[in-house]
């Protein structure tokens, strides 16, 4: 192997690889005049490349974190040379030389086989944004991975993307229109785990061009012109979700929402170990109360104005999902809708017809 490309494309593989596998296949490919990585954890694989001049082909596999520790410290601007001897990869600089060990036998990272089914296109940015707001409901835990995913249900008219914990849920949106290819065909509902989303957004999160995916026989592809990332789907059954989204409500308001984010924030120092905050709509002042208690440091009440109709109801959250709700939209205005303590309360974007999140209430509080 011998080429040569710019620091600011190697590094780009290097951040494309992230910590899928603890090893890097490299291979020169000739007549398209790129450096291209493979790498596996043998439930997800990834495949990039990038530009370079290459002089002679060749592969070798190196650890991943001495990579990573080289990129780190290479300018975007530079100029390195790979040069393959036996089992050894030289890397040159104008500041010097680097010569990394890699493995005898190179373990075999390619992409398994599948044939795609419900093929789509779409631009990164669109996808990737929802995908952000989806995760942000998902489970951590792995005791149930139905839960620890997230849901991709093709409709007739748009893609939903949906997530849950058991105490929030997001669903997300894409509207048909929103695609320059759409699945012609019927496609099962697909589970993404959580770590295999990120790992998508990472890699494809730079591009701006469009990215297709596909699904089929247990694995979801999804590809750009740069790379390709091929992981292994969860098994089972997403939560039937919809049955708890109410369909009326006693409370329907809009306020600011980055005055309402800057209220959590000062409240957050006077709640309570249980992360407790009370919300109480005046239908007679059109405001939304909040207030907290905390016997060790104080107590915390402010007032927003609110436009909208409802009865007087109050509901007790947790402010941290509370925040983290907020956070996922972009508005100046946020819609919250509830009924009474005992029934979810639903944020919406109000010019925005499709996407919500769901907050259960803490009962009894």
């Amino acid at each position: 192997m011998k080429c040569t490309l710019t620091g600011e494309q190697f590094k780009r593989l290097i951040i494309k690889s992230g910590k899928t596998g603890n090893s890097l296949f490299f291979r020169t490919d000739k007549n398209n005049h790129a450096l291209l990585l493979h790498t596996s954890n043998l439930e997800s694989w990834i495949e990039a490349k990038a530009p370079a001049s290459v002089d002679q082909e060749g592969s070798i596999t190196l650890p991943l974190k001495p990579l990573v520790a080289l990129a780190a410290h290479i300018a975007n601007h530079d100029s390195l040379l790979l040069e393959q001897k036996d089992r050894v990869l030289k890397i040159t600089t104008k500041q010097g030389k680097t010569a990394l060990h890699g493995f005898e036998n190179a373990r075999d990272m390619d992409m398994p086989t599948h044939e795609g089914g419900g093929l789509f296109r779409i631009a990164a940015s669109v996808f990737f944004s929802a995908c952000r707001r989806a995760l942000v409901s998902v489970a951590r835990s792995t005791l149930k991975p139905e839960l620890s995913s997230v849901l991709l249900r093709f409709t007739d008219d748009s893609l939903v993307l949906a997530s849950t914990d058991g105490f929030r849920l997001t669903e997300e949106n894409i509207t048909k229109t929103s695609f320059s290819q759409y699945p012609v065909k019927k496609v099962n509902d697909i589970l993404v785990p959580y770590r295999v989303m990120e790992e998508m957004i990472r890699v494809f999160e730079d591009d701006e061009e469009e990215i297709s995916g596909s699904a089929s026989n247990g694995l979801v592809s999804i590809s750009s012109p740069s790379a390709r990332l091929c992981a292994r789907t969860t098994e089972g059954l997403f939560p039937h979700y919809e049955q708890i989204i109410p369909s009326q409500f006693t409370v329907s308001i809009a306020v600011s929402r980055p005055q309402l984010h800057d209220m959590l924030r000062q409240a957050s120092v006077f709640s309570g170990k249980l992360y407790d905050i009370s919300l109480s709509f005046s239908s007679q002042n059109n405001e939304l109360l909040l207030h907290t208690f905390n016997q060790d440091v104080g107590e915390f009440s402010s007032v927003l104005p609110a436009s909208g109709e409802g009865e007087s109801r109050e509901i007790v959250c947790n402010w941290r999902y509370f925040l983290d709700g907020i956070q996922g939209f972009s508005s100046d205005q946020i819609g919250l809708s509830f009924t009474n303590e005992s029934t979810p309360l639903v944020m919406r974007d109000p010019h925005r017809p499709y996407g919500l999140y769901l907050l259960m209430p803490m009962r009894g509080m």
